[in-house]
């Protein structure tokens, strides 16, 4: 979950200048409360009403949506997959679309960790380059 606790982070933490964001979570909590995934099915049939309500309480606050919308001035770039098992499109365009600018966007067609994907492994390399100024162009 690096990205969706990165997306907090860069909300808070000024001292970073550039963030990639691959395949995080815009809220856990909403996941939690509506994902048909086994894990949270299976959380969801664990835990008593009571404490389900709670644990959405507790962890609501740290959703990544509350911050990433104040990570200026570092920028973002949020690498997301096609029909990603964990992280469904709506959370994924919500991440985006709340996130402060500067920002860029990239989709892939792999697995949630980005198995064997080249493209997206390039893509970032490129573009933390790119913002460190370590280019020569």
């Amino acid at each position: 979950m690096g990205a969706t606790w990165g997306g907090v982070l860069a909300g808070i933490e000024e001292r970073i200048k550039s963030y990639v964001l691959m395949a995080g979570l815009s809220s856990v909590s909403e996941w939690h409360k509506t994902s048909d995934h086994p894990l949270a099915t299976l959380i969801r049939a664990k835990l008593s009403r009571e404490q389900f309500n709670k644990f959405i309480s507790e962890l609501e606050p740290l959703d990544a949506i509350h911050y990433i919308n104040k990570a200026t001035p570092a920028s973002l770039l949020f690498q997301f997959v096609h029909d990603d098992e964990f992280v469904p499109k709506h959370q994924a365009d919500a991440f985006y679309s709340v996130a402060s600018s500067p920002k860029e966007i990239s989709w892939y067609k792999t697995d949630h960790l980005f198995t064997s994907c080249d493209s997206a492994y390039q893509e970032r390399t490129k573009w933390i380059i790119k913002q460190l100024g370590l280019n020569n162009n």
